[in-house]
């Protein structure tokens, strides 16, 4: 569990991503975001070839010899950042933050662990109403990040969900948001 703690409590670190796309911008935070992936690439190609140890504290047994869970949420956190506007963006940081964050924790939990996954549901949607996200979409992304984490196979295909949630949770909040968007024009029109 101190294991756990330890890593989410990194993680946690991530939620910077709002202040920054806040205050510097999606440009700023783009920039900084390829640039923190990027060095991640290089410190990740570094230990697997043996050339750089990492505590063992921050790393789960199945990290140890393929990249961690860092590398590919920077990856997903580019491209997000890259073709999403702001909310789904939010979405994409609070799910996979936040949501993913306290799913681990309480796995790990005995007495909370068959809760983990309501857990994350409740805990990121409340953080995207908190946030003044739209009400539909955001529980719409939520939705998505839980089936996401639970559910990290496609066949025989395993898909990291540090990867899938925030690809996932911004599309399907972008998706859904576009939707009600559409939906009201056309009630509009027709009034």
């Amino acid at each position: 569990m101190k294991r756990e703690v330890v890593r989410k409590a990194i993680h946690f670190l991530g939620l910077l991503y709002i202040p920054s796309y806040i205050f510097l911008g999606r440009n700023v935070t783009l920039a900084a975001v390829v640039a923190l992936t990027a060095s991640s690439a290089l410190i990740e190609a570094l230990r697997l070839f043996g050339k750089l140890r990492i505590p063992s504290l921050l790393l789960r047994d199945h990290e140890r010899n393929r990249p961690a869970a860092y590398l590919y949420f920077g990856i997903a956190m580019s491209v997000v950042t890259a073709i999403f506007p702001e909310d789904a963006c939010f979405s994409a940081i609070v799910c996979g933050i936040v949501g993913d964050g306290v799913a681990g924790i309480a796995k790990r939990a005995e007495r909370l662990r068959k809760l983990s996954h309501l857990l994350m549901f409740a805990i990121s949607f409340l953080a995207l109403y908190l946030l003044t996200l739209k009400p539909f979409p955001s529980a719409v992304a939520t939705v998505v990040a839980v089936v996401a984490e639970r559910y990290p196979r496609i066949g025989k295909i395993y898909v990291d969900d540090n990867l899938s949630i925030p690809l996932l949770s911004s599309l399907s909040f972008w998706l859904f948001s576009s939707i009600s968007l559409l939906v009201v024009q056309i009630y509009l029109d027709i009034s």
